[in-house]
């Protein structure tokens, strides 16, 4: 499997621990510190103890979509 495959296979994991809710899982696939570009800002995270923080609130607000 070539660099570009294994990208796309550890995105595929990610995603389905994101779409799970299972913050393990995401973890897992993430490389920390962790950045991520939103619009145009930057949010960044040193540490899985600093990410999970949010996520249970970005949780909260996918739930309240429904």
């Amino acid at each position: 499997m070539n660099s570009a495959e294994e990208v796309k296979v550890a995105f595929r994991r990610w995603l389905e621990g994101f779409n799970a809710r299972d913050s393990d899982v995401m973890i897992a696939e993430m490389h920390f510190p962790h950045l991520r570009l939103a619009r145009t800002q930057f949010d960044s995270w040193d540490t899985p103890a600093d990410w999970l923080a949010g996520h249970d609130a970005l949780t909260e607000k996918l739930l309240a979509e429904d």
